[in-house]
């Protein structure tokens, strides 16, 4: 054997610096888990935070809509029995006109004036009735208008 024997320690600049890099690297990323792992959460409870709102405005409106739903159901239920109400009468009267000719087919002048004056009394109190079914729409839209308002964000002046 001619000469020395290479002897190898395993240690080279380049080795050194690669693995310096790479613990550097780890040293970064080990001190920026807790920053990100903060943001995330406070990423998380921002969007828990949002969600929630949202929810809570659709409940609103959900709510809204039924109630409003309601009301449009009693509006025209009042309005069928205005209805119903008003052709009873019709036919009432002319029933009732139809027993007056048969009994006293001579008067026929006074069973008229007579009818005339149950029909105005009829129509007087069925214009009550009308009357009282528009001022239930008129407020149901107002009150309709001031939700509608409130759940958009809009103040009233």
């Amino acid at each position: 054997m001619d000469g020395p024997i290479p002897v190898t320690t395993g240690f080279s600049w380049t080795a050194a610096g690669a693995w310096g890099t790479f613990l550097a690297l780890l040293g970064i990323i080990a001190r920026q888990v807790n920053p990100w792992r903060k943001m995330s959460i406070g990423a998380e409870e921002k969007m828990r935070s949002e969600m929630s709102e949202r929810i809570k405005g659709l409940e609103d409106q959900i709510a809204h809509e039924r109630a409003m739903r309601e009301q449009d159901k009693a509006i025209s239920d009042a309005e069928i029995r205005y209805l119903r109400h008003k052709l009873n009468n019709a036919d009432h009267l002319i029933g009732m006109m139809f027993a007056m000719f048969k009994t006293n087919p001579d008067n026929l002048v006074n069973i008229v004036k007579e009818m005339q004056e149950i029909r105005e009394d009829q129509r007087k109190r069925e214009s009550a009735e009308f009357s009282a079914i528009n001022s239930a729409k008129v407020t149901a839209a107002n009150a309709r208008d001031s939700v509608d308002r409130a759940l958009m964000g809009v103040k009233d002046d």
